[in-house]
């Protein structure tokens, strides 16, 4: 064997020797590497808030205009109206969600897309809601679309089927129609859309639909009768029952016929001789 030099340790106790030198050379290393990602955190947190501070400061990116796109003529000052409050604000930090939500909450919007566009506007494009019925008390009428949204006032020369409501009924903050008028308008859409494809002469014949307590009404012009259906279930079965009864015996001008029954069909008596017996 070899012996080490005198006044020198074995090669084996020189690196125990040596090791806390190395962890402190790399406790120093990881202390920098460290320190320079915070550094690097800390100048890029800077440089953001300049850079927001620059966006918000800026006047070029200051909403100016709204823009609508395929938006129909009567919706378009109301577009401008619920959005007018964002003019001047920052485009490029506006909340679209909140611009969203109040295009959404004109009645005749069905859906609605809003973009931005650089610098300084915003694009709105809306699917608008048809109207489907004029829907008339004693002292209001309004053009309501097929999902019970109150459109407002029908235009003159918009010939729209009639759906009269008898008692009181209240429309939501949402300009929707509550129950039980709701769920009634929808059993008098139903039915005049299934009329429409399974009997167009009868539903030609329709002055108007009235809802009450019993349900949905067609009032008929010609002949003089009112035919009660209550709801849009086994429309087919209901307009058989009253096929067959036309057959047998035409019911008299003002008579009443009640399609409720599963079973039966009740006609009542004409108009004024149910008034002579009151």
């Amino acid at each position: 064997m070899v012996s080490p030099g005198r006044g020198r340790s074995p090669q084996f106790m020189r690196s125990v020797h040596n090791r806390p030198a190395l962890r402190r050379r790399s406790s120093l290393a990881v202390f920098m590497q460290l320190s320079l990602v915070s550094l690097g955190i800390a100048v890029g947190g800077f440089i953001g808030w300049l850079g927001n501070e620059y966006v918000q400061r800026n006047q070029t990116f200051r909403l100016r205009q709204v823009g609508v796109e395929d938006v129909p003529p009567d919706l378009r000052l109301a577009v401008e109206t619920v959005l007018r409050p964002a003019l001047g604000a920052n485009l490029l930090t506006i909340d679209l969600d909140w611009v969203h939500r109040q295009v959404q909450r004109i009645p005749a919007v069905r859906t609605a897309t809003i973009r931005r566009v650089l610098p300084d506007t915003v694009n709105v494009t809306v699917r608008a809601r048809k109207p489907f019925a004029q829907l008339e008390s004693p002292t209001w009428a309004r053009a309501v679309s097929r999902d019970g949204a109150v459109l407002g006032m029908a235009h003159a020369t918009t010939r729209l089927p009639v759906v009269r409501v008898v008692e009181a009924f209240e429309v939501g903050d949402d300009r929707r129609l509550s129950d039980p008028v709701a769920r009634q308008f929808q059993d008098a859409a139903d039915l005049l859309e299934w009329l429409l494809l399974a009997d167009r002469e009868l539903y030609q014949r329709i002055d108007h639909l009235r809802l009450e307590s019993r349900g949905v009404v067609a009032v008929l012009e010609t002949p003089d009768w009112e035919i009660i259906f209550g709801d849009a279930r086994r429309l087919d079965a209901k307009l058989a029952s009253m096929v067959f009864i036309l057959k047998h015996e035409l019911p008299e001008p003002g008579s009443l016929i009640d399609l409720r029954y599963e079973t039966m069909v009740v006609v009542s008596a004409a108009r004024g001789d149910r008034d002579a017996e009151e």
